[in-house]
């Protein structure tokens, strides 16, 4: 495991993929992130692997044409 330091507004790149994670903001233990790549990259939570293993899992159209979907499990809102 690769283990860095970022601050807000900085990210890594996953080369091979196209795949950029930006930290977007840090409050308390929290940290969002942004996620960009092709809509072919599929990104999902540690946490929803497995129910996409069993079928639990759809995937949200992204507002963003450059942006992958985001995954969210059935019922979520969206």
């Amino acid at each position: 495991m690769l283990v860095l330091s970022r601050k807000r507004g900085e990210g890594i790149v996953i080369p091979g993929c196209s795949v950029t994670v930006t930290v977007v903001a840090v409050e308390g233990n929290r940290v969002r992130l942004g996620i960009t790549g092709p809509a072919e990259v599929a990104v999902l939570r540690e946490e929803l692997v497995g129910r996409k293993k069993r079928g639990g899992v759809v995937a949200a159209k992204s507002s963003n044409p450059g942006r992958p979907p985001a995954i969210l499990s059935k019922g979520a809102a969206r």
